[in-house]
């Protein structure tokens, strides 16, 4: 469709939250643009593993077809120590809906896919490479001021809801001054994803290595693609551990030097935090913009995917006058 000035709800961000949301509102009929500084779609893998419940999410906006190929079923979630003595292991099974219980997955080739499917919608417009600038709630709408980066010119829309999906750095929920609570967790990973020479090198697992002195784990995402994180120590610095002989020694307690080919390697660092508000007047706040989680469990996606399935049929009622806004007050509560 061709780009308009007024929006039933603009989304700002056009990560694997924002897109999945923006396709949920245009499967229920509801005009949306999404805001986005990049233009492309990020090319780091982030989140890796998605629950039954959220491909079963991924289903009812009929994307799950084009997703399958790209999943991997685990055989194993396990527990282990060090030494690699198993504490734990569960078998992976398909749950009662016909979805394996976990999935894990490379994020880039997920988002190709979301990207397409949005592409495709008469409902969604897509304004990349424009940056928030400033946004203004009235009685019934919000005006959102945006910079077209290409032309160097301001833009400005409106729309009934504004929902940030934009990140643990969220601007929008610096721009509404929303404190966060610090829920005493903050370490920095190192990431390493490793491409195998096959997949017979390392086991079909997701597996949390049980270590005292450096928490540990392990996903084999799919294709011979696997992920290490190792959480850093004290006093070491993201300089030093993500030097090549450094990572090297990390990763040769689990795999031979000579069968894998490291694809990249970052250090993330991990928080646990929830802001004082998830909704003020006509904005909401979703996924990282709302909270950061721990990396233990494998929530980010899945939490994100559970915001959405809240939010957005409450929103679709308000804004098809067949409820009241009160019931969008539930959204926190719940989801906290």
């Amino acid at each position: 469709m061709a780009l308009k000035n007024k929006y039933d709800v603009i989304i700002v961000g056009f990560g694997p939250l924002g897109q999945l949301c923006g396709l949920l509102l245009s499967k229920l009929g509801i005009t949306v643009a999404i805001i986005e500084r990049k233009k492309y779609s990020n090319t780091l893998p982030r989140a890796s593993v998605v629950d039954g419940q959220s491909l079963r999410f991924i289903n009812s906006i009929n994307i799950y077809s084009e997703i399958k190929n790209l999943l991997n079923t685990p055989e194993f979630l396990d527990y282990m120590l060090p030494d690699g003595k198993l504490i734990q292991r569960s078998i992976v099974r398909e749950t009662s809906d016909g979805y394996p219980n976990v999935s894990t997955f490379y994020q880039p080739d997920l988002e190709n896919v979301f990207r397409k499917k949005v592409s495709e919608s008469d409902l969604i417009d897509l304004y990349l490479l424009h940056e928030l600038i400033s946004f203004k709630e009235a009685e019934d709408k919000i005006s959102i001021r945006c910079r077209d980066i290409n032309k160097n010119k301001l833009i400005e829309i409106e729309s009934n809801y504004l929902l940030a999906c934009d990140g643990v750095s969220s601007s929008i929920r610096k721009k509404l001054k929303i404190p966060t609570e610090d829920l005493k967790y903050n370490k920095d990973w190192l990431i390493v994803d490793i491409d195998t020479n096959n997949n017979s090198l390392m086991s079909n697992a997701i597996r949390q290595i049980c270590d005292y002195e450096r928490p540990t784990s392990f996903t084999y995402l799919s294709n011979n693609r696997n992920r290490f994180e190792f959480q850093l120590l004290p006093g070491e610095s993201r300089e030093n551990i993500l030097q090549d002989e450094v990572v090297s020694s990390l990763l040769e307690n689990y795999i031979e030097k000579d069968t894998y080919l490291i694809n990249r390697k970052d250090v993330y660092r991990f928080k646990a935090e929830c802001s004082s508000h998830w909704l003020k007047g006509r904005t909401a706040l979703l996924g990282g913009a709302a909270y950061q989680l721990p990396p233990y469990g494998y929530q980010s996606l899945n939490s994100e995917i559970r915001d959405i399935n809240n939010l957005c049929w409450k929103l679709n009622l308000v804004l098809k006058n067949k409820c009241k806004s009160d019931i969008l007050l539930s959204y926190k509560a719940e989801r906290e």
